[in-house]
C-alpha cells in the first residue's frame, strides 16, 4: 500500500485533524529521544514511515483492545510515533517482530496477573505508575502500580496526557543535569 492510500484512509477517520494536535507533544519527546540518543534510547520512526500490517488491520486491533474512541486516538500518535521507552517513560507501539515486549498487544502476555486490567487498555509505564485507557470513561490515565485505584491524573485527551509525558520525560533529564552539575 503506498502512502497516498494510506492517508486516504487517515483522512476518512479524521487522523490529520488528531495528528496535528498530537504533534506538539510528539515533538518534544521525540526531540528528548534524539538529544539522548547516545545513551542508546531509540528513536522509533512513525507507523506513516514503516507500517508493520495495513492500516486497516492496525486500527481493527486498536479497536479490539480498547474501542472506537482510543482507536480513533492512539492511531495518529502511533503514525507519528510508534512508541518509545526514554528515562523510565514508556509507551507502547504496534510493532509485528515476533514476541516484542513493548508491543500494546502483547505486553498482557508479559504480567502476571492480567486480569487487574480488565476494562482498561494498558499502554505503558512509568517507574512509579501504570499509563492506561479507561474504556468506562474514555480518559487517558496515570495510575499508581502499586495502589492501581489511585489515579495519578486523568485525560479526556490524548494530546493532554502526551504532554504531560513529555513535560514529565524533560523534567527528569533537567534534574539529572542538574545532579550531575552539583
Amino acid at each position: 500500500m503506498d502512502k497516498s492510500e494510506i492517508i486516504k484512509i487517515l483522512q476518512s477517520l479524521d487522523m490529520q485533524q488528531r495528528m496535528a494536535r498530537l504533534q506538539k507533544p510528539v515533538d518534544l519527546i521525540r526531540q528528548e529521544l534524539i538529544t539522548y540518543a547516545h545513551f542508546g534510547y531509540k528513536v522509533n520512526l512513525g507507523l506513516l514511515e514503516a507500517w508493520p500490517q495495513a492500516p486497516e488491520v492496525v486500527f481493527n486491533d486498536l479497536v479490539a483492545l480498547g474501542g472506537q474512541e482510543f482507536a480513533c486516538q492512539y492511531l495518529p500518535f502511533l503514525c507519528l510515533l510508534n512508541g518509545f521507552d526514554i528515562n523510565g517513560v514508556r509507551l507502547y507501539g504496534f510493532h509485528d517482530e515476533g514476541e516484542d515486549s513493548q508491543d500494546i498487544r502483547r505486553i498482557l502476555d508479559y504480567l502476571p496477573f492480567p486480569e487487574i486490567y480488565d476494562g482498561y487498555v494498558l499502554m505503558g509505564s512509568t517507574d512509579l505508575d501504570v499509563l492506561i485507557f479507561d474504556k468506562s470513561n474514555h480518559h487517558f490515565e496515570i495510575r499508581d502500580r502499586i495502589g492501581f485505584d489511585y489515579i495519578v491524573g486523568s485525560y479526556p485527551q490524548l494530546d493532554q496526557f502526551l504532554q504531560v509525558l513529555a513535560t514529565s520525560i524533560k523534567k527528569s533529564f533537567e534534574d539529572e543535569n542538574e545532579d550531575d552539575r552539583e
